[in-house]
């Protein structure tokens, strides 16, 4: 087994009012998921210019859990190669074919007594919340939608506290902050350069209290515009590293996945996660 740690987010989903769905018999959300998807079937979405496909896995009374991919080619240009481990001879590698295609994907698991879905954080797939829903827009011929929207941390504070190891604070400061916000000396001593913005990642002290990261976040709220980035990083008594961006505050989790050759094995594993995940409490 091979051990790899994963962060999964959190959405609302549930069913909006719609062409199909007018609010005289309401559709439940696993009743819309069973008007436009059917498990073990595949789905071709466009969004945003691209295309994802939606795999259905499975499809129960109460949870729908399925993958979300993209192409992702490797042509000859990116200088991937293949070698012969007898003749030791190389060859360009490209995975362009005319019957296979490469692909990313992620898994998404929606429970639907819940109204809630968790998905693996993927960077090549970052709006799969907005995937899911035009999905079932276009497949219902657009007499379907729903409402599906990242999750928000609810108590910054707290949750920053669960942040107890080897913590960091990266810190991104706006333009207009330099009067107030500056390295001035340092450019100095680089033979004074001009700079029009800057960023610093800052290694905290292990004597840094909660109360001193609590007064970064007060006075990034009393100075918001001051501010183009702001998150805290650092690891958990678990040992797991968690990142909270104080100004997006989505609400996520890390977790450790043992992944293993046996890919039926692996859904199971990444199923009961995403599963599980949905009753952690903030």
């Amino acid at each position: 087994m091979n051990g790899i740690t994963k962060t999964i987010k959190f959405y609302k989903f549930e069913a909006l009012p719609s062409l199909s769905n007018n609010g005289i018999t309401p559709m439940t959300t696993i009743e819309v998921l069973n008007a436009v998807f059917a498990i073990g079937e595949s789905y071709n979405v466009n969004y945003d210019k691209e295309m994802y496909t939606i795999d259905i896995l499975e499809l129960t009374p109460n949870y729908i859990f399925g993958k979300c991919a993209k192409e992702n080619e490797l042509p000859i240009t990116t200088f991937y190669q293949t070698r012969n481990k007898h003749t030791n001879k190389t060859k360009p590698y490209s995975s362009i074919s005319p019957d296979t295609q490469l692909e990313v994907y992620t898994f998404f698991f929606i429970d639907c007594c819940m109204n809630r879905m968790s998905a693996l954080q993927h960077k090549s797939i970052t709006k799969i919340q907005n995937i899911l829903s035009a999905a079932i827009w276009q497949l219902s011929k657009g007499t379907l939608e729903v409402f599906c929207a990242p999750e928000r941390i609810k108590d910054i504070k707290h949750t920053a506290a669960k942040i107890k190891r080897n913590r960091k604070l990266a810190v991104s400061f706006a333009p207009n902050a330099i009067s107030k916000y500056n390295i001035d000396s340092l450019s100095k001593e680089l033979g004074g350069i001009k700079y029009d913005s800057f960023s610093i990642e800052l290694k905290l002290s292990p004597t840094t209290t909660d109360a001193q990261v609590n007064h970064i976040y007060d006075n990034y709220q009393n100075n918001k515009e001051s501010f183009n980035g702001l998150k805290l990083i650092g690891k958990t008594d678990a040992g797991i590293e968690e990142t909270i961006d104080f100004i997006e505050t989505l609400f996520t989790h890390s977790t450790n996945f043992e992944i293993t050759e046996d890919t039926i094995k692996n859904y199971d594993i990444i199923k009961k996660k995403l599963s599980e995940a949905l009753s952690i409490e903030q």
